[in-house]
C-alpha cells in the first residue's frame, strides 16, 4: 500500500542517474522510518527493466555478522552460478584475509616493553610489520576489486547495482563500517551502490562513534556521492484536517477489509482505528502493522458479530489490537486490574471532542449542550468507558460522564469487549 506515496519523479531520475554514469556512485536513500525508503528501492529495481543487474541486501537481517565485507563479498557472489562463483568465492576469500584481520600486529604492543637494549630491534621490527601489513592489505584490496569488476565486466552492458536496505535498523558500528568498506574496497567502475537510511540517525551514530559532532555529516558526505530525500508524503483528501497517516490508514482499511467485512464495520473500523492512531502519533509503520494486525485478528477469530452489534464489536477489535501491541501488560493481568489499564491506555487527560484541529471523524453527530458537533470521540471514549470500571469512567472526564449512555448501545459492549479480549490475549 506504500504506492499511495510512492515518489515516481525521484525513482525514475536515479535510474537515469545510474544508468548514464560509468564512475562508482555511492547513493543515500534518506528518509524518515514509514516514509517508504524499501518500498522506492523495490520501485527502483521495477522501474529500471533490464538495464541493471540488481543485489539486493537486507543489513539488518545480516548485522548480526562480526565483519560487513564477508556480506557484501556474499551477496555480490549471487550475480555468478556455477563453477564461475565457486571460483570467485575461494578467490574473495583469499583477498579478504589480510583486509578483515589484523597481520603483523605486534603482539606485545600493550605490554611493558623488554630490557633498553632489545627496544631498538624490537621496534624496529613492529615498524617493519606495520609496513608489510599495510602493503599486505593495500594488495588484497587491489585484488578484491579486481575480482569485482570480472562481475561487472561479466554483467556488461548491464550496470551492477548493489541496494543495502534496513541500514539505520542496525548496529551503529555494522553501519558504519559497511558505509566505509563499500567506498574504499568497492569503488569499482561500472558498480553502484544504492543505500537506504535514516541519514540524521547515521550522523548519530557517527557522533557517537567518533566525537565529530561539528563535522559529522561531512565525514558521511565523504562516502556517498548523493542523497535523494524522501519525505513525509502529502496526501490529497476530501478532508483537509486530516493527516496523511490517517488517510493512509483508511484507505487501508477500506481496502484490506472490502473482503472480509460489511460496509458498516469497515466504515466503524475505518473511525476508530483513526482516533487511536491520530492520538497516539502513529507514524505509517506503524499503521501498516496496526491495521494489518486488526485484519488478522477479524479473519481468523471466527467472533459472530450480532445483528445491530457492528460499531461495539468494531470499536473493541480496534481497541484490543492497539493494546496488544502498544500496553501487552494489560491484556496479561486479571479481567478486573486489565480493563482498568486497558482503558487508561487509551485515553488522554483533556483530550475533548475536537480538541485536536485535525480530529479526523464527521460521522457521528449528536445534539448536545455546549455546541459539540463532532461525535466521533465521543462514541469511541464512551465504548472505551463503559469496558472499564468507575474510576476507568471518571478518567474520561465530567463531560463524558453525562453522556456515554447516550452514545454506546449498552446491549453489546460487554460481550463485544470480552470476546476480542480473549480472542487477542490469546493469540499474542
Amino acid at each position: 500500500m506504500m504506492e499511495v506515496f510512492y515518489n515516481k519523479d525521484k525513482c525514475e531520475a536515479l535510474s537515469t542517474a545510474l544508468r548514464c554514469v560509468d564512475r562508482n556512485q555511492v547513493v543515500c536513500v534518506d528518509g524518515e522510518w514509514g516514509t517508504g525508503k524499501t518500498y522506492f528501492c523495490n520501485k527502483l529495481r521495477e522501474a529500471s527493466g533490464d538495464d541493471f543487474e540488481f543485489i539486493y541486501i537486507d543489513a539488518f537481517r545480516n548485522d548480526f555478522n562480526s565483519d560487513p565485507l564477508v556480506v557484501l563479498i556474499s551477496e555480490l557472489s549471487n550475480a555468478l552460478d556455477g563453477e564461475e562463483k565457486r571460483r570467485y568465492l575461494d578467490s574473495a576469500a583469499k583477498h579478504a584475509v589480510p583486509i578483515i584481520g589484523k597481520a603483523c600486529e605486534f603482539i606485545g604492543s600493550n605490554a611493558p616493553f623488554p630490557a633498553s637494549g632489545f627496544v631498538g630491534e624490537l621496534a624496529s621490527n613492529y615498524i617493519r610489520g606495520k609496513i608489510e601489513s599495510y602493503l599486505e592489505v593495500d594488495e588484497s584490496i587491489i585484488g578484491m576489486q579486481a575480482e569485482v569488476k570480472k562481475i561487472v565486466d561479466k554483467k556488461s552492458p548491464k550496470r551492477v547495482v548493489v541496494i543495502v536496505d534496513e541500514l539505520d535498523r542496525c548496529r551503529p558500528s555494522f553501519s558504519l563500517e559497511m558505509i566505509e568498506k563499500i567506498k574504499h574496497i568497492f569503488d569499482v567502475e561500472g558498480l553502484h551502490f544504492v543505500l537506504s537510511m535514516n541519514k540524521e540517525q547515521m550522523l548519530s551514530s557517527i557522533d557517537h562513534a567518533y566525537g565529530i559532532a561539528s563535522s559529522k555529516e561531512s565525514y558521511l558526505e565523504k562516502f556517498i556521492d548523493f542523497t535523494i530525500r524522501l519525505e513525509k508524503p502529502v496526501v490529497e483528501s476530501h478532508d483537509t484536517n486530516v493527516s496523511a497517516e490517517i488517510d493512509y490508514a483508511r484507505r487501508l482499511v477500506r481496502k484490506n477489509f472490502e473482503e472480509f467485512a460489511s460496509d458498516d464495520f469497515i466504515e466503524h473500523v475505518v473511525n476508530f482505528s483513526s482516533i487511536i492512531l491520530l492520538k497516539n502519533s502513529i507514524g505509517f509503520r506503524g499503521v501498516e502493522r496496526f491495521i494489518d494486525k486488526c485484519l488478522t485478528c477479524y479473519v481468523s477469530s471466527g467472533i459472530r458479530i450480532p445483528e445491530g452489534g457492528d460499531r461495539a464489536y468494531a470499536c473493541y477489535m480496534c481497541c484490543c489490537v492497539f493494546v496488544s501491541i502498544y500496553n501487552r501488560s494489560a491484556l496479561t493481568k486479571t479481567k478486573d486490574c486489565a480493563s482498568e489499564e486497558y482503558c487508561k491506555s487509551l485515553l488522554v487527560d483533556n483530550y475533548c471532542f475536537v480538541s485536536d484541529r485535525r480530529y479526523p471523524i464527521y460521522e457521528y453527530k449528536d445534539n448536545l449542550s455546549g455546541g459539540e458537533e463532532d461525535m466521533g470521540g465521543g462514541v469511541f471514549y464512551g465504548f472505551v468507558a463503559a469496558a472499564g470500571s468507575d474510576k476507568a469512567i471518571n478518567h474520561v472526564g465530567s463531560k463524558y460522564k453525562n453522556f456515554v449512555d447516550r452514545l454506546v448501545d449498552r446491549r453489546f459492549t460487554y460481550q463485544a469487549f470480552h470476546a476480542w479480549f480473549d480472542y487477542v490475549k490469546s493469540v499474542c
